[in-house]
């Protein structure tokens, strides 16, 4: 009986013991168990992200990130071990020999600023299948420098893809994963569909890195071209107001106000000249309007009827005066004083008209053509004064404008640019934006595989 129970125990702790063991031997997955695999690969990708060819897939196939990886994770075993386990073989015939170039976009700011010239050139290149040599290139595989052959890229036809470099490039390959004739020394696990999967997807993130790498990239240079547009446009701003405050928000031109300079210069000369000629004039005038005058004078100062009638008027007013204090003794009639009145009245009368009557024979017409020329002469005299005055005026601003054309025509000069360097800036911004718009990611797709 005590037997029996020792075997229950005994039994039982074995049973306990076995349970964690079997358990722990169990595999996570169970492996496909498969030791060949196959499939077509197409990889597809922007040339300025990926360019594609059959080097650098089989590059790109055998590095670290992509076999040494599935080698690891997979197989469990160092890459240099792995070595044979899978080939591939192209087949698009038209990429096997296209050089590998991947534009840089690592451009500093100065670089940047000849972005549309790498535009260009880039699209010539993607155009005729050739490389152009020169200082800023570089491969994306340095390890290789395959000839130059004609490639037949496909270009976008449509008018808003033609405005960018973007090319779609398209690469078939044959993935041949093959475990019977391994020689690493090792067991090799029967898991080739699992390799080849691990491949793939590796590929595909090595891909998807260059693809946001490249994207980060574009968005620095977007944000430095929006940085260069809005410093363009702001200098521009800058200068223009130093433009309109020099200026007066007038257009100065050197030989314009030379010209202007000349003009005033040459009008102000004539008028003065004119002044002094009318000056002469007018003493000479003046001189033979006293000259004659006094010519006259003496001729009535002679005149015998021009004495009697002078000596008359003075005994007309004498009796006058008479009659007036007679008046006022009451010892003659007031309508006395009236006759008196009428007597100088019509002396006066007689004397003047003796004095032009003698005017007259003597010059006195001419008296007053020359008041009329001396009166005509004051008035374009006044006249050309204040013609004078204004043109003076406008030569001292003309003058002072002339002082400003040094700093207007430097400053326009660097508008010149400032405006051609705002341009440049714009494009580069929306170039750079539609290129971000348009800029598709690369995929790996699987033909016939499980």
């Amino acid at each position: 009986m005590e037997t029996t129970k020792s075997i229950i125990i005994l039994l039982i702790l074995a049973l306990i013991t076995a349970g964690p063991i079997q358990s722990a031997e169990k595999p996570a997955k169970e492996i496909s168990g498969t030791r060949m695999a196959s499939c077509v690969v197409k990889v597809t990708s922007d040339a300025a992200v990926l360019p594609l060819s059959f080097q650098t897939v089989r590059q790109l196939m055998h590095s670290s990130g992509v076999f040494g990886k599935a080698a690891r994770d997979v197989m469990g075993l160092p890459p240099e071990e792995c070595l044979g386990l899978f080939d591939i073989q192209a087949l698009s015939p038209d990429l096997i020999g296209t050089p590998a170039k991947l534009p840089d976009v690592s451009r500093t700011t100065t670089e940047s600023r000849n972005y549309e010239h790498d535009e260009m050139m880039m699209d010539e290149e993607m155009k005729t299948g050739t490389t152009t040599s020169t200082s800023t290139d570089r491969t994306a595989w340095p390890m290789y420098s395959p000839p130059r052959t004609t490639t037949r890229s496909r270009r976008p036809t449509s008018p808003a893809a033609s405005l960018t470099s973007n090319i779609e490039q398209t690469f078939l390959f044959l993935l041949e994963v093959d475990f019977r004739q391994a020689s690493t020394g090792r067991a090799v696990k029967p898991a080739a569909e699992e390799f080849m999967n691990a491949l793939i997807g590796n590929l595909r993130d090595a891909v998807k890195g260059a693809f946001d790498e490249y994207s980060e990239k574009l968005v620095g240079q977007l944000h430095l071209a929006k940085q260069e547009a809005d410093r363009a446009r702001n200098e521009l701003r800058d200068t223009q107001e130093v433009l309109r405050e020099i200026s007066g928000s007038n257009i100065l031109y050197r030989d314009r106000i030379l010209t202007d300079i000349s003009g005033l210069r040459n009008n102000i000369q004539k008028i003065r000249m004119d002044q002094a000629s009318d000056q002469v004039m007018v003493d000479a005038t003046t001189k033979r309007i006293a000259e004659t005058q006094a010519k006259l004078q003496e001729q009535i100062d002679k005149d015998p009827v021009v004495k009697e009638l002078v000596d008359l008027l003075e005994l007309q007013v004498t009796n006058y005066k008479n009659v007036e204090k007679l008046i006022e003794a009451g010892h003659a009639p007031p309508a006395d004083l009236g006759e008196a009145q009428e007597k100088i009245a019509r002396t006066r009368i007689e004397l003047a008209q003796r004095r032009e009557q003698l005017s007259k024979s003597a010059g006195g017409n001419l008296i007053e053509a020359l008041n009329r020329d001396l009166a005509n002469r004051s008035i374009e005299t006044a006249q050309n004064q204040a013609r004078l005055s204004s043109l003076e005026r406008q030569l001292t601003v003309a003058e002072e404008l002339l002082e400003k054309v040094d700093d207007y025509e430097l400053l326009s000069l660097k508008a010149d640019i400032d405006k051609q360097n705002f341009q440049e800036a714009i494009i580069w911004r929306d170039r750079m934006n539609r290129k971000i718009r348009m800029l598709q990611p690369p995929t790996v797709s699987v033909i016939g595989g499980q």
